[in-house]
């Protein structure tokens, strides 16, 4: 068979370029530190690597979400402890203004210190976070959420909104928590009923905050004890509208008990003082320290006053220890939180490697073995070119 020279020439230059063209692919691998440049190179590596990049960027999506509710639950947990320590400097105040013998001066100085910390409470209640979102203001991150009136009340004006976050594949936590479940929803008295004296009462009884003996045996009626005279009382219940105990005889600090639950009065009730028992309803933590300020700046000149302030400081105190109750749980809530969001780092952290690991397998380049092809290749390419120069010299012109 007769092999004309443009033929030659032809197969000599294709193969030549054939050596470029791996070596140029070879060259671009070791620059990228790729072993696939296109999915063509090797399409099922290419599919896998494809999905091993979306899990990993998810895992990442996952891990800034933690460090997210990370770092938003450190700041409740850190303004909560702060909240705790002033309602605990609220308590001292009230015990401390319960002193019969301070002055009302001195009582007052003790007001103005109570109401700067209820001004303390109001700011660590509309604390924001580094993004500049309120702590606690439920979905309404960017609406302040308490407000103060020029009365002194306290408002919320966010929502009960509680964002979940995304940190694991089938993991979401909550960052935070509505201000009104935290600051306003707190049962007041002893968490099951309250007790208070009538504003009209003209003697010096105080009635003490009571506990529960029975649970089976209570109903949340609203109840009265009504004294027929200096030395006997009766219970009715008004809900229902009946006597629970009729003619009963007074003694002062004497267990006052029914409904499943017990009372006692300290004292000298006079005829027709009142002492009621309510069931325990929401009462926010403001209002309580309000309620604080109300009492220390009473006037205290006639016998019964003194006795309802005992009684108003009384009811503080109770109020004040179940809000420190709930600022506590939920302290706790966030600190368990708080874990669980470290559990969840560092499996993802443990997840990421995994993917990363898997995806390099397949996608960086062997430097070793691609130098050593290109070495090859290059080899390869001289002895083409070689040849070819010695191939061009084959020709009845050279020996002519």
């Amino acid at each position: 068979m007769r092999i004309a020279t443009p033929q030659l020439y032809s197969g000599a230059l294709n193969e030549m370029q054939e050596k470029w063209s791996q070596i140029e692919r070879l060259q671009q691998q070791l620059s990228s530190a790729e072993r696939i440049l296109a999915p063509s190179d090797d399409p099922v590596a290419a599919a896998r690597i494809m999905e091993l990049t979306e899990a990993l960027a998810s895992t990442e999506q996952y891990q800034a979400n933690a460090d997210m509710a990370y770092h938003r639950l450190t700041l409740e947990e850190t303004t909560l402890a702060s909240a705790s320590d002033i309602l605990q400097r609220a308590r001292e105040l009230v015990v401390q203004g319960r002193n019969g013998h301070l002055t009302p001066q001195d009582r007052g100085f003790i007001a103005d210190e109570v109401r700067e910390q209820l001004h303390a409470l109001i700011q660590l209640a509309n604390t924001k976070d580094s993004n500049g979102e309120y702590l606690f203001a439920g979905f309404q991150r960017h609406t302040e959420p308490f407000a103060k009136s020029a009365s002194g009340a306290v408002s919320y004006n966010g929502d009960l909104g509680q964002r979940s976050l995304q940190i694991g594949p089938s993991r979401q936590i909550a960052d935070g928590d509505s201000g009104q479940e935290v600051f306003m929803t707190i049962r007041n008295g002893n968490g099951t009923f309250v007790v208070a004296a009538s504003d009209a009462n003209a003697g010096t009884g105080v009635v003490r905050q009571g506990t529960v003996t029975d649970i089976s045996a209570y109903a949340d009626h609203n109840f009265r004890i009504v004294f027929t005279a200096a030395d006997t009382y009766d219970v009715i219940d008004d809900t229902a509208s009946t006597a629970v105990l009729t003619g009963q005889s007074y003694m002062e600090g004497a267990v006052i008990s029914f409904n499943g639950m017990e009372t006692s009065i300290s004292g000298e009730p006079a005829a027709s003082d009142v002492f009621t028992v309510t069931p325990s309803a929401n009462q926010s933590v403001f209002q309580t320290v309000n309620n604080v300020i109300a009492a220390l700046e009473s006037d205290l000149g006639a016998p019964a006053a003194k006795a309802q302030f005992n009684t108003n400081l009384g009811q503080a105190l109770g109020d004040i220890d179940l809000a420190l109750g709930k600022i506590l749980e939920t302290r706790a809530s966030a600190g368990a939180r708080l874990k669980a969001v470290d559990a969840q780092k560092s499996a993802n952290e443990d997840v990421a490697m995994d993917l990363e690991a898997a995806r390099s397998i397949l996608k960086d380049l062997d430097y070793v073995e691609a130098i050593s092809r290109l070495n090859d290749e290059m080899t390869a390419l001289q002895a083409a070119q070689k040849a070819f120069v010695q191939v061009r010299n084959l020709s009845l012109f050279s020996f002519l």
